[in-house]
């Protein structure tokens, strides 16, 4: 039973199917394309209810349907409107364009996946190395970092040459004593510190006022955002010959 498989078998399947089937092979009919459609939609919902920890009865009294029926759907015998889809997708907190896509929650999160204790071992080498660049720009010597943070000298240099992992509570003291925020030390480097980094955007982005938020994710305003990156790059003196002109144009 497909209950016994993994989503990202599954969906891989499908995939694989539908790029197995020779070009000339004619389609025998429509019901064939939505019950394979119907049947990859089921996946995704089975997929996105068991990452959100929800029983499907959770799910039907979400939608407002019997639990049968709801089963339905993720067996592919049927399928949501898209209203009924994007109930579904705030009650599971995904987003609605996940139900169209082909990739499983599942999927995506063997696809962040890293190698903990290397990764961990190189993160405290690369941070202590910024510490030690940021305490000699700031012509601190270790002793009186030690000193201003309140632990050893020996400790101090331990995490410069990452063989000990600095605390939190003490790098956000050193990184003060410093003169560096905490960001300054973040991964921007890998997957994972794309994904960071990428979380710390959307959370400024939500902060935005609402209006700016909806004008920002509107494709036909994309023109306009890629016009104010290029202005935010250009020198004054450019900014200033572009003003000049336009003032020659409409005087």
């Amino acid at each position: 039973m497909t209950s016994d498989l993994g989503f990202g078998d599954i969906a891989k399947r499908f995939r694989q199917k539908a790029a197995s089937a020779p070009p000339t092979t004619p389609v025998k009919s429509f019901d064939e394309i939505y019950t394979l459609k119907a049947k990859m939609l089921g996946v995704l919902l089975r997929d996105a209810r068991l990452a959100a920890d929800k029983t499907p009865k959770e799910c039907a009294e979400a939608v407002g349907i019997s639990e049968d029926e709801y089963l339905g759907w993720e067996f592919g015998r049927g399928s949501p409107s898209l209203p009924e889809l994007e109930i579904l997708a705030w009650f599971l907190e995904v987003p609605v364009s996940h139900f169209w896509g082909s990739k499983t929650i599942s999927a995506q999160r063997e696809e962040r996946q890293v190698p903990r204790d290397d990764f961990v071992a190189l993160r405290q080498r690369v941070i202590g190395a910024l510490l030690r660049k940021a305490r000699k720009k700031a012509r601190i010597s270790q002793e009186d970092l030690a000193k201003a943070v309140g632990i050893s000298p020996d400790r101090i240099m331990a995490y410069e040459f990452g063989l000990e992992p600095i605390p939190m509570t003490e790098l956000s003291t050193i990184a003060s004593a410093v003169g560096v925020t905490l960001s300054y030390f973040l991964e921007n480097s890998s997957r994972l510190g794309e994904w960071l980094e990428l979380q710390e955007e959307f959370k400024l982005f939500s902060q935005m006022p609402d209006e700016l938020r909806r004008f920002v994710v509107q494709p036909v305003n994309r023109s306009y955002l890629e016009l104010a990156l290029k202005l935010s790059r250009m020198s004054v003196d450019e900014l200033r010959a572009i003003a000049e002109g336009i003032l020659d144009i409409t005087y």
